[in-house]
């Protein structure tokens, strides 16, 4: 099976060559290509006779796209990519991130280190190149390059946000999941589905010179109803064991039932009186002893990303925050016996 090579659509037609003759030349055999276009990119690729030039330039592959816009990013480029990886597998998939909205290949960069594709290219130029170079007219080595991007390495031209802190919280999401999954691997399944999509809200929302306020609170928002949910989880383990007055069905209500009898054991504990050895306190209490704070924190947030017209202007610091928070609860409820299905008698 040959390579299948992805990447963004380019208004300008030497660009979106160069990075298909790169993968050519520098991989190789690339059989087929998938292309995530703009409105823009796919009129001028017909304009343009993309298909035609590339085949003319790298050979008969096949090429295929898909329409892509801003607020279809964060959907539309994790879904296909997922159906490629079925269809072609991790190591035939070759993600190019050398041209293209920055928007677009943040999310293309984004999905695929989520995913991990080892193959992901960056075109490198030894002299700054015009949007009128031509590469496959040059020397390779001498004037360009086609480089492996490191996962772990910042790379400041394709996207403002670290590189670095997309990898921690990729792999914190993958350990908080794998603990769920023991318990509940329908609950692992869509907590890591709707983490992953937060996420991506978050890089996409600081991917460009001004942050996108609407991504921003779409992120916290999600991460609010993920909170609201084990939540109601957490509720129903407090109802069945007997902690809290019972009778509550909204977030807000279950979340002050819930602080109620922790505050109680914290109380108990700060004075050395809380018994360790009690069934609920070692398996529910003791693993998220102030976890409960941070729900509330964690409701006030999303009540307020879920009202556009509030005051508060919401900035990249507060999605970073809301996603500590949020991964932090799903850890310390992970490592707690709340989220494990009741036994049936």
């Amino acid at each position: 099976m040959g390579n299948l090579l992805v990447l963004a659509g380019n208004v300008f037609e030497p660009t979106f060559l160069g990075a298909c003759y790169a993968a050519q030349e520098a991989v190789g055999n690339v059989d087929s290509i998938y292309i995530f276009d703009t409105k823009q990119s796919a009129e001028k690729g017909e304009e343009q006779m993309r298909t035609q030039k590339v085949r003319e330039l790298i050979g008969d592959v096949e090429v295929a796209s898909v329409l892509v816009n801003d607020n279809t990013l964060q959907t539309v480029i994790p879904n296909k990519l997922a159906e490629l990886i079925r269809s072609r597998g991790l190591k035939n998939i070759i993600v190019d991130l050398s041209n293209g909205q920055k928007i677009t290949v943040s999310i293309l960069y984004a999905v695929s280190t989520i995913s991990r594709i080892p193959h992901i290219y960056v075109l490198d130029f030894i002299s700054r190149p015009s949007p009128e170079t031509r590469i496959w007219d040059q020397e390779r080595f001498k004037d360009w390059d086609y480089l492996l991007v490191n996962p772990l390495q910042e790379i400041m031209n394709i996207t403002q946000s670290s590189f670095v802190e997309l990898i921690y919280y990729r792999d914190r999401i993958e350990q908080i999941t794998d603990g769920i999954n023991t318990v509940d691997e329908s609950l692992a399944r869509d907590v890591q589905y709707r983490l992953e999509h937060s996420l991506l809200d978050y890089f996409a929302a600081v991917a460009t010179e001004d942050v996108d306020v609407e991504r921003i609170e779409r992120c916290v928002n999600g991460l609010g109803k993920i909170c609201e949910d084990v939540t109601g989880t957490w509720y129903a383990y407090c109802e069945r064991n007997g902690l809290v007055q019972g009778g509550a069905h909204k977030f807000n209500a279950q979340i002050q039932q819930i602080m109620k009898y922790w505050n109680q054991c914290r109380a108990k504990a700060a004075e050395g009186k809380l018994d360790i050895t009690e069934t609920t306190t070692a398996e529910a209490v003791l693993p998220t002893l102030v976890s409960d704070t941070m729900l509330e924190t964690m409701r006030i947030y999303r009540n307020m990303a879920s009202h556009s017209k509030n005051h508060y202007q919401y900035r990249r610091e507060d999605a970073r925050l809301a996603m500590d928070m949020t991964l932090l609860i799903l850890e310390r409820l992970a490592g707690s016996k709340i989220l494990a299905a009741p036994i049936q008698p």
